[in-house]
């Protein structure tokens, strides 16, 4: 399960979804939320290759500086592309994207944002790489299938999550990524338009699946 803390939120424009991003506080009074629901889904998970180095490089509030501007620009790159943020980890996210219609529209518009966000962080890993000689590099796994989301309430924490094989499975495939790379199930792969190109990269075994799957790097989407 993955799940986003609920204290502030804005609202996604494909739906009336929130979009999640900031830590649990005190005597927050419950907010109406969408959910639960059984829905179909584009999942995106994204995060930084060899975190644990790097922040263990810098001091600290370098780290926290630098892994700020990241999400910035990783959300950015998200709600463009009319995806909500489900989940901030120490050194990444996960973003769900959504149609009620068609499949194939929110598969592409997960691979547009997927694009967008490698460009858009190739501004902090600049800057880290100046002035510390650190290479940083994301990398991110797309799937799409049937996915469960709804609010979760605690006392007074509160966050929208989801959950399910195909969220697991996205979280696979980011693994798999090389840092920098964009990797895309076959689900996913065969919801995309002949303009969204993609290279084989054959099969793999993946921890959890009953059989091998087979994987994609996203290369580019056309109009």
């Amino acid at each position: 399960m993955i799940g986003a803390t609920t204290a502030s939120r804005i609202t996604s424009n494909v739906d009336d979804r929130p979009c999640w991003f900031s830590r649990p506080t005190q005597n927050v009074a419950p907010t109406a939320v969408v959910g639960p629901r059984r829905e179909r889904a584009t999942v995106l998970f994204a995060d930084v290759k060899d975190s644990l180095e790097l922040s263990g490089s810098i001091a600290l509030e370098e780290w926290w500086s630098t892994i700020c501007s990241l999400f910035e620009v990783m959300c950015g790159g998200v709600q463009r592309f009319g995806g909500w943020i489900a989940n901030f980890t120490g050194d990444g996210l996960a973003a769900i994207f959504h149609d009620a219609t068609d499949d194939s529209v929110h598969a592409k518009r997960c691979c547009q944002a997927a694009l967008a966000l490698q460009a858009a962080v190739k501004a902090p890993a600049a800057r880290l790489l100046y002035e510390h000689g650190l290479e940083l590099a994301v990398r991110i796994g797309i799937h799409s299938g049937e996915i469960f989301t709804g609010p979760v309430i605690g006392g007074h924490y509160r966050c929208y999550t989801a959950s399910g094989f195909s969220v697991s499975l996205a979280k696979r495939i980011e693994g798999l990524a090389l840092p920098g790379h964009v990797y895309v199930s076959e689900d996913t792969a065969k919801l995309l338009p002949p303009t969204v190109e993609l290279r084989s990269l054959g099969s793999f075994h993946v921890k959890g699946a009953s059989s091998s799957l087979t994987v994609f790097e996203l290369i580019a989407v056309g109009q």
